[in-house]
């Protein structure tokens, strides 16, 4: 009798969790949040105002998804942090643009979204340690990263 060999993948999902938040720094000069991790300070401060969804990946890091509340010109931030530092920072959006981030879906280090239209979004996480895309789509850039 002959046994076939069957590959199994493991397909882990991203989590959703909800370990953090943010307060808006009443002492800056543009709109920025201080980020918080149950309930202690991070000492990160975004340029954004609303904390939208946050997701725990395969590794332990955590990507957080904030906006910056502007109805006319609406811009997403994706925020990789390990260990409660921020080691990557992409932003998504478009001058005279609004949009209402909505999950689709978050499953493997992949989120599926849609944002300023019916046009569905894949954000791909490498958590091998490698950068995002060197060519980001249109309307995405970098806000900062060491990666």
């Amino acid at each position: 009798m002959h046994n076939a060999i069957r590959d199994v993948t493991l397909f882990v999902s991203m989590k959703i969790i909800s370990e953090y938040s943010v307060r808006l720094d009443s002492g800056a000069a543009a709109v920025q949040v201080e980020i918080f991790n149950g309930g202690a300070t991070t000492g990160l401060k975004v340029k954004a105002a609303n904390l939208l969804a946050q997701f725990e990946l395969s590794n332990g890091d955590v990507l957080l998804v904030l906006d910056e509340d502007s109805p006319f010109e609406e811009m997403l931030h994706f925020c990789l942090l390990r260990q409660d530092q921020l080691i990557d920072h992409l932003r998504y959006g478009a001058p005279y643009t609004g949009g209402i981030f909505k999950l689709v879906q978050a499953a493997g280090d992949q989120l599926t979204f849609t944002f300023a239209s019916d046009e569905i979004l894949r954000l791909s996480v490498d958590i091998a340690g490698s950068r995002w895309p060197e060519r980001n789509v249109p309307g995405a850039s970098y806000a900062s990263g060491v990666l």
